[in-house]
């Protein structure tokens, strides 16, 4: 059965007076109607949105395993800047022992500051403990 044009003007009409949610301008998609679940709030949600800054309580396996995780990077991190160090040492002594350079001097001085801020990072982890 087909609804007539004042049958479908008047639900509209009822149902724009019926409605008691915020008035708000809908981006250029598909219009929506707001999502039940958001406009319920339970007692949970609103503890919740009291407490949203509240410190986290972590149990002790979700800590160990978190310094487990920082530990082992950690460790990546200083393997990969043993090389780059052994490569920087390799590269001062070449430069000494032969006075004809193989590598440019910006390589080298690009290199020395590698090595700088990697060892001042090392003094600053090391202070942190």
């Amino acid at each position: 059965m087909k609804a007539t044009d004042e049958e479908i003007e008047e639900r509209l009409r009822n149902a724009v007076a019926a409605y008691t949610g915020p008035v708000t301008v809908c981006p250029p998609a598909k219009a929506r109607a707001p999502n039940e679940c958001t406009r319920h709030r339970d007692g949970a949600s609103q503890w919740l949105a009291k407490h949203w800054n509240a410190p986290r309580t972590e149990s002790d396996s979700v800590k160990r395993r978190r310094i487990r995780m920082v530990r082992q990077r950690r460790e990546r991190i200083a393997k990969h800047n043993a090389s780059l160090l052994m490569l920087i040492k390799k590269q001062e002594q070449k430069s000494v022992m032969s006075r004809t350079e193989t590598v440019s001097s910006s390589q080298i001085s690009r290199l020395r500051d590698v090595k700088r801020t990697y060892q001042t990072r090392l003094k600053e982890r090391n202070n942190a403990r």
